[in-house]
């Protein structure tokens, strides 16, 4: 009996109070790798692909669009040939943002899908709404930098080339909609200055939310789509 006590101490001494803890601590770890090298999440392919298809329709109604403008689509009637001008120039922009925005919502797709694997359905409406947020931001650009509140490093081109302006508008708006997220940061930037606005950007801190590190490598996770 005395050789058998030796041999295996009680269950609460400190040899078998550690021995459990290690046990733990390594059954910790084996979890936690598991869940390190498991496969991303894979959804099914129907979601994106009707995203994408959604977005292959409507840039290509857009790139319609365009055409019937730069056609000169439309008679004046009753309206004034600057004012219909004008509403041209500012189509042309929107029309533009559309085109850069789903440029950027299908290489979205195309990284979140075919390279990372990591599509997550709740980043669905950012797919569909994009497009038309990029038109609306892509007029409010157009009445910015016609009132002077900021300039885009050249100068615009006069509207008596109507070809060569909108070429011009259709370019600013595409790259409005490719690089949505600068735009707005800009729009936030201006309107602090204006109207003073206290406290840090609450638009700042929502996209810092959403937008990793240009820093962040690979080993840090792949960027949410």
């Amino acid at each position: 009996m005395t050789n058998t006590a030796r041999q295996n101490p009680p269950f609460n001494s400190p040899a078998s109070t550690n021995e459990t803890l290690v046990n733990q601590d390594v059954s910790e770890d084996r979890a936690a790798n598991a869940i390190l090298q498991a496969p991303p999440k894979t959804h099914g392919a129907a979601l994106p692909a009707a995203l994408a298809i959604y977005n292959v329709i409507l840039g290509g109604a857009a790139c319609v669009v365009f055409a019937l403008l730069i056609l000169g689509w439309g008679h004046e009637g009753g309206v004034e040939p600057g004012a219909l001008q004008t509403l041209r120039f500012v189509a042309l922009t929107a029309n533009g943002a559309i085109i850069g925005a789903v440029i950027h919502c299908l290489f979205g797709l195309h990284m979140h899908v075919a390279v990372l694997a990591n599509f997550e359905p709740r980043f669905s409406g950012s797919y569909i709404l994009g497009p038309w947020v990029a038109a609306m931001i892509g007029v409010v650009l157009f009445l910015i930098v016609h009132t002077g509140l900021f300039a885009l490093g050249t100068d615009p081109v006069s509207t008596s080339n109507t070809l060569r302006a909108s070429l011009f508008y259709s370019a600013v708006g595409a790259l409005t909609g490719l690089a949505w997220d600068s735009v707005i940061l800009r729009f936030d930037a201006v309107a602090g200055q204006i109207f003073g606005a206290p406290g840090p950007s609450f638009i700042k801190l929502a996209l810092d939310r959403t937008t990793p590190p240009a820093a962040a490598s690979k080993d840090q996770g792949p960027s949410k789509p």
